[in-house]
C-alpha cells in the first residue's frame, strides 16, 4: 500500500503514509494495510495448531508530521516527530489486541 517503515523498536513497527512521498489517498491507505496485517495474522495463526494465537494492536492517526533526518556523519535516521505521531502511538496502545483503533475518521471512508 506504499507505506513506508520508519521505526523498528522491539515488538513494534511504525509505519508512514503519505510520506516522504505525498498520497492523495495516504488514510485510506494506512487502513486497506492495516485490514490487510489483521488478515495475513490471522491466516498465519491458522496454520499454528495449539499454539497461543498472535495479536496485534494498530493505531491510525492523520494529519502533520515534522520529517527530517537526524544524527551525524557515523548515523543519520529519517525520523518523523509531532503530535500526528504521538497521537497514532497512543491509538495504537489504547487498541484491543487484534484490532485497530483510530482517531475520529472525519475524512476517511473504510475500505472494503
Amino acid at each position: 500500500y506504499e507505506g513506508t517503515v520508519n521505526e523498528m523498536t522491539g515488538d513494534g513497527i511504525m509505519a508512514l503514509f503519505g510520506a516522504p512521498i505525498a498520497l492523495e489517498d495516504a488514510p485510506q491507505r494506512a487502513l486497506r494495510s492495516a485490514l490487510a496485517i489483521h488478515r495475513e495474522i490471522a491466516n498465519f495463526n491458522g496454520n499454528r495448531k495449539g499454539i497461543d494465537p498472535i495479536k496485534m494492536r494498530i493505531g491510525v492517526h492523520t494529519g502533520p508530521v515534522v520529517l527530517g533526518t537526524l544524527g551525524n556523519n557515523l548515523r543519520v535516521e529519517f525520523k518523523a516527530v509531532g503530535d500526528t505521531v504521538n497521537l497514532a502511538s497512543r491509538m495504537e496502545g489504547l487498541a484491543e489486541p487484534g484490532t485497530t483503533l483510530l482517531t475520529e475518521p472525519a475524512n476517511l471512508s473504510l475500505p472494503k
